[in-house]
């Protein structure tokens, strides 16, 4: 089973300030705030090369998330090829060894 890191989401209290930090002081390349502020689009997100950070309001629908997003928290998020399962079966195994 493999896996590849494919994206962070940064989970912020304001979006507008959360993307001019990152613009400003790490030179993310922003995409798709326009379209965000005109409702068009679900986040806006931040690339640094190949890695890229999706910006998700703290209040907000987006699935999936975590059951209590907190400003600041952030996900990261891999692909597999694997069912859902295999990890998840993992994770429990592990959690119960510790």
């Amino acid at each position: 089973m493999t896996f590849e890191f494919d994206h962070v989401v940064v989970v912020a209290g304001d979006v507008e300030k959360t993307v001019a930090f990152y613009a400003t002081v790490l030179d993310a390349e922003v995409r798709d705030l326009d379209v965000w502020r005109g409702g068009s689009a679900q986040y806006p997100a931040l690339h640094f090369g190949a890695w890229k950070v999706n910006v998700h309001p703290v209040r907000g629908d987006l699935y999936p998330r975590a059951t209590k997003p907190e400003p600041g928290s952030v996900d990261l998020c891999v692909a597999t090829e694997s069912r859902i399962e295999d990890p998840s079966r993992r994770a429990s195994m592990a959690s119960a060894k510790s």
